[in-house]
Formats: C-alpha cells, structure tokens, sequence
C-alpha cells in the first residue's frame, strides 16, 4: 500500500501549482491527523526544483513516516475528491 500511497502523493504534487511554505507546527489536540504538518511538507516538495538541504529535509519530511495513516487521512482533508482523482 504505501507505494501507490506515495505515487499518488508524488503525482498530486507535480500537478499542484506553487505557493509559498508554511513552516510546520507541532501537532495540537484539534489536528490530530497532522494536517498542518503534511501540508507543510507538500508545500515543501511542490518548491523544490532542485536539491533540498538537509535541514530542510530534516524538518518537512522525516516527521511524516511516524504519522502512517495520519499522513493519507491528512491528504485526503487538504485536497478534495475531484483535486485526487484528477491525477
């Protein structure tokens, strides 16, 4: 499951267009599927053109694999049904 879990991540966020990244927050009691944080780390892969450095990385992308599922029901809430299946 988490291959086509993270294809559909990767094709969702080549077809996204370019806003500015929000830092990530801590997860707070009414976000508790991350929403915030997956957001921020979409944001992140949408900029990046190029080679991230490593705190970069550290702080967008190495708290999602912890979250599991979380991090599919937080996609799901950030995009809508027609944003998903359009990819």
């Amino acid at each position: 499951m988490r291959p086509v879990f993270f294809s559909v991540l990767v094709a969702m966020l080549i077809s996204t267009e370019q806003q500015p990244i929000s830092r990530p927050t801590p997860a707070s009691a009414d976000d508790r599927y991350s929403v915030s944080q997956v957001s921020s780390a979409i944001q992140f892969l949408q900029r990046k053109s190029g080679v991230a450095n490593s705190i970069e990385v550290k702080g967008y992308l190495w708290p999602l694999p912890p979250l599991e599922d979380r991090v599919s029901i937080a996609i799901l809430k950030i995009y809508t049904a027609d944003e998903a299946t359009s990819v």
